[in-house]
């Protein structure tokens, strides 16, 4: 039983990944390992675990939902990049879909640009290899429970 979230529990769910070759749960602990290999806060990791958990219940504002679930326990900065990742993703793949693969180009004088490209380009993008033996989801319990113990903000304040 997991007191931050039996109802993070479909993270567990063996749901592939698009035409990845890896689940949705495999991209997600990837791209978290990653980012704890880099030595990222433990409230960057929960979000790197968590910025695709939309997927499943909304593809095509997926990132919307991600960064609704985690704003009240992640920093202003980790919040944006959650939010505008999935346009940020389409930079390797938008082209394949007749879309402007630079469509993120509108945000380049926002003061998270930069860390979202990064967290792109290092963690989501890297977070595809289906024979990379990667942590498992309980590694990453305590640090998620850490940080959804207690909201840092309300999201109804002003």
């Amino acid at each position: 039983m997991y007191p931050f979230g039996d109802r993070y529990l479909f993270l567990r769910m063996d749901i592939q990944y698009g035409n990845e070759d890896v689940t949705q749960l495999e991209h997600a602990l990837q791209c978290a390992e990653l980012a704890e290999q880099n030595n990222k806060s433990d409230a960057f990791i929960t979000a790197a675990l968590l910025h695709d958990i939309g997927d499943t219940l909304g593809p095509s504002n997926h990132a919307d939902i991600a960064a609704t679930i985690l704003e009240p326990y992640v920093s202003e900065e980790n919040h944006w990049i959650v939010k505008h990742h999935g346009i940020f993703q389409g930079y390797y793949f938008f082209h394949f879909l007749g879309l402007d693969k630079n469509m993120r180009d509108k945000y380049k004088d926002h003061k998270y640009f930069n860390k979202c490209a990064e967290f792109c380009a290092k963690y989501d993008q890297n977070s595809f290899d289906p024979d990379y033996d990667s942590y498992d989801l309980d590694f990453f319990v305590p640090m998620v429970e850490e940080v959804f113990k207690a909201p840092k903000k309300s999201i109804y304040s002003a």
